[in-house]
């Protein structure tokens, strides 16, 4: 697993980190850990929202490595978000992917709901137990 500096050492290696001034990558940093708003609509008074994510510089397989855990444990936690289900069962299936990749998740932010509002409950952990 990477701690909080094997965390920056990889998003140094993803990001070029010389070509950005101070603000600029405090702002690309904080945009990378809360997967920021890029946009989506409203429909009928309900939001719709997404994230895009894709390599900057040169690809590594370090690169796409992140990248397909990410999407992977999108898809991994979609397929349990269904009736009858748990919350908890959508956090252990992210969990459950990530865990043996050299990846940590980031326990400060939850995925959540969404509908007339961009963030409503249920706040949705990307770790724990099933249930």
């Amino acid at each position: 697993r990477l701690d909080m500096g094997g965390l920056a050492a990889v998003m140094e290696e993803v990001i070029d980190v010389e070509s950005l001034d101070k603000w600029s990558l405090v702002a690309l940093v904080q945009d990378m850990v809360r997967r920021g708003h890029l946009g989506g609509a409203v429909v009928d008074g309900y939001n719709s929202d997404y994230a895009v994510m894709k390599v900057a510089g040169t690809s590594t397989d370090a690169k796409e490595d992140l990248i397909d855990t990410t999407r992977g444990s999108l898809v991994k936690g979609i397929e349990v978000a269904r009736p009858g289900n748990r919350v908890g069962d959508i956090s252990s299936a992210i969990e459950g992917h990530v865990a043996p990749r050299p990846f940590e998740l980031v326990r400060e932010y939850v995925g959540y709901g969404i509908g007339k509002d961009l963030h409503e409950p249920p706040q949705v952990p990307n770790l724990g137990p099933s249930g």
